[in-house]
């Protein structure tokens, strides 16, 4: 696993934690017992302290940080979720915080508090324990149920494998796929016919199964997870941007999902649809075929124009074209000292942005 010094400060690892190999460790960082940290993780202790606890884990893409001098701190039991961002603050014993969520400095989330996903917490608020925190910027909602707390518990009970294999599950790629040597597959996932798997995704088939249907793509920094049994899957054509999280959904085909969006367990987008970025797709929530929907829950919007339908199936066939591309010519190389910023540009595509490509002219 990449592990760095700084200023003679040594990462601390508890040889009972499993840490990922693409996970990286920085400096003043301590690992505690039984704590589980993902795939592609950033623990930068270059400035402040940070320290997991017994038995929390750090998921997939996740931050952590500090100004100098502060602490970052998940006690025992914390569980952070895909893509979350903790920044100088202090999640307390058995506290949740859900996918792409942003906790600031000096903020505290209390004992068995629930951050929701997508949620920002700013510097130096307080989330009462046992209470659920959402929005942008985060509100407190209300008191959580005992069987709200009771489920957390139980999904923190992960089973860290220091493996790409598990239960014997080995992932299929198709041969004519492309998946970035820095992306991570575990498990029970399938990549078919025309994939493009983007530097940093990461697929998760460590509780249920992961599928990529023909000629979709999942981008940089995705993750793609679920509960035990359950599938998720993007269908053919599907389009998924940069950051975004998929849990236990079903992504329709030739549906896009905007960057940094979350859909959730049981959720269905539908054929042609659209996922705005940094939207939130409730769980079990169903967005109809061709329809865009938005927001922080997701609201569906309005129908898709054909002119909308067409520029994204002109996007998903540049990343069609993108896996062949780095599957003939992607190399590792060193870096050039010095060059012509003249030199000729890459090329070979033409795409423009939605806005831009409605500007006359």
């Amino acid at each position: 696993m990449p592990i760095y010094a700084i200023d003679d400060l040594v990462p601390v690892v508890h040889p009972s934690a499993f840490v990922h190999p693409s996970a990286e460790l920085i400096g003043d960082v301590w690992v505690g017992e039984g704590v589980y940290v993902g795939p592609c993780a950033s623990l930068r202790g270059d400035f402040g302290r940070l320290v997991l606890e017994a038995g929390s884990n750090l998921q997939d893409h996740c931050t952590m940080h500090g100004f100098p001098g502060a602490d970052t701190v998940v006690e025992a039991g914390g569980h952070i979720g895909h893509g979350a961002v903790l920044h100088g603050c202090r999640i307390g014993r058995d506290a949740l915080v859900g996918m792409n969520a942003v906790v600031m400095d000096n903020a505290i989330v209390g004992e068995g508090a629930f951050v929701a996903a997508l949620c920002f917490v700013r510097a130096g608020f307080e989330v009462p324990p046992r209470h659920l925190i959402a929005g942008v910027p985060g509100k407190v909602v209300r008191e959580l149920t005992p069987e709200e707390l009771a489920w957390k518990s139980a999904g923190t009970e992960h089973p860290p494998m220091p493996i790409y294999a598990i239960d014997d599950l080995v992932p299929v790629v198709h041969p004519s796929a492309f998946v970035h040597p820095s992306a991570e597959l575990i498990g029970d996932v399938w990549v078919g016919e025309g994939v493009y798997v983007g530097p940093c995704a990461s697929l998760r088939g460590d509780f249920g199964r992961l599928v990529l249907e023909a000629g979709s793509n999942l981008q940089d920094h995705c993750t793609m997870h679920g509960f035990p049994g359950a599938d998720t899957v993007v269908e053919a054509g599907g389009h998924i941007g940069h950051g975004a999280v998929l849990h236990g959904c079903r992504i329709g085909r030739d549906a896009l999902v905007g960057m940094n969006a979350v859909v959730m367990d049981n959720a269905i987008v539908g054929e042609g649809a659209f996922v705005a970025a940094l939207c939130f797709v409730r769980a079990g929530f169903e967005v109809p075929p061709r329809h865009l929907i938005a927001g922080v829950p997701g609201k569906v919007v309005r129908e898709l124009t054909p002119e909308e339908l067409a520029w994204k199936s002109a996007g998903t066939a540049t990343y069609q074209r993108l896996a062949v591309r780095c599957r003939e010519s992607l190399q590792e190389v060193m870096p050039l000292a010095s060059a012509d910023f003249a030199r000729p540009r890459l090329g070979s595509e033409v795409l423009a942005p939605l806005k831009q490509s409605r500007e006359p002219g």
